[in-house]
């Protein structure tokens, strides 16, 4: 009767699929958190007239969104992938 050793090894894509998600749901809460870019030019100018006329935003919400979405998902995977390589090594040294 032989016995073999059987190799474990973590499945990289769920771990890159889940970081990939939670980097986008931080990506999405990091543009919902942040400013929106519509502040008067000078300071010290108030009124919610000064605001909506000295709009300063550069990219529809739609384009920081879509932008903070796929930083975080590179982000994601990026620590995803590390993650996989530690847990990849731990099991292998056992």
């Amino acid at each position: 009767m032989y016995r073999y050793r059987i190799r474990r090894a973590p499945n990289i894509w769920a771990f890159l699929g889940t970081g990939a998600l939670l980097g986008m749901i931080v990506g999405f809460v990091l543009d919902y958190l942040g400013p929106d870019g519509c502040a008067p030019r000078e300071p010290g100018q108030g009124g919610l007239g000064s605001v909506v006329e000295r709009c300063t935003a550069a990219y529809s919400p739609g384009v920081t969104l879509a932008y903070f979405l796929v930083l975080g998902a590179l982000a994601g995977i990026a620590v995803a992938a590390t993650v996989v390589v530690a847990v990849d090594r731990f099991l292998a040294k056992r």
